[in-house]
């Protein structure tokens, strides 16, 4: 798995850097799906940006905000939707990532999701992650997230711990971080990993998000109530997106 996400940020990195924060002169919230060869970048502020033999099918952007619909190669059929930040305060003081996937995959390969979200802060540094969903068979599924204090996309340093799982389950977990007090810009990124060593129509699907968490206590546990509750909708979605794509 290593050498897939390796690739991925290589094709983020030139996707994001070379396409849009040239263009644009600053950082900008950026969506980028990849399988190691093909992909799409998708900014706010622009229209999808492809390599290789990804294809988009439908796409919206707003302030803070995309939607995506696609293929990536001949292996992930991918949705994406609810990809946004939001912030509360002056300056962003306590930013939300949030990001609901859907895929099927007709054979072997990894597909990496990334979301990052820019000019955050000043922040505390306290930050929860979590994750909800099902996997199909043959499946893997691994959930990060990072941060940068010089409002880089892709963010690059570590923040929560990583969560993975294996199929087929349906998985609910949360995790929390304190790094300390950060100025601003700061951005966060989200990057999910799933890797399919099956060959049949495969589907997954899940939500995740990314808060910051100025009274940790009582935002864990509302964030794990919210998860919780997301969790009960992952398979009725799963079904209708299985309808949507066998059609």
């Amino acid at each position: 798995m290593k050498n897939y996400v390796y690739k991925f940020w290589a094709v983020a990195c030139a996707l994001v850097l070379g396409g849009w924060s040239i263009a644009n002169a600053t950082p900008v919230d950026t969506l980028v799906v990849s399988d190691g060869t093909d992909s799409i970048s998708l900014s706010v502020s622009g229209s999808p940006v492809v390599s290789g033999s990804a294809t988009t099918s439908t796409y919206s952007t707003s302030a803070g905000s995309v939607t995506w619909q696609g293929k990536i190669g001949s292996v992930w059929n991918v949705t994406l939707s609810d990809v946004k930040e939001t912030g509360t305060a002056t300056g962003i003081t306590q930013p939300q990532l949030g990001l609901t996937f859907s895929e099927i995959s007709s054979g072997s390969g990894t597909l990496t999701i990334s979301w990052t979200a820019v000019g955050f802060g000043p922040s505390t540094g306290a930050f929860a992650a979590g994750i909800n969903g099902t996997l199909d068979q043959a499946t893997s599924l691994a959930y990060s997230t990072f941060y940068s204090t010089a409002n880089a996309v892709p963010a690059l340093t570590a923040l929560t711990s990583p969560l993975a799982y294996s199929s087929p389950i349906g998985f609910n977990e949360s995790d929390s971080a304190a790094i300390g007090a950060i100025g601003s810009p700061f951005s966060l990124t989200q990057v999910i990993t799933i890797t399919s060593t099956g060959t049949a129509h495969d589907v997954s699907s899940g939500t995740a998000t990314l808060t910051s968490v100025p009274d940790a206590g009582n935002t864990l546990i509302l964030l794990g109530v919210a998860i919780s509750a997301l969790g009960v909708f992952a398979g009725f979605n799963r079904r209708q997106w299985n309808r949507q794509w066998s059609r």
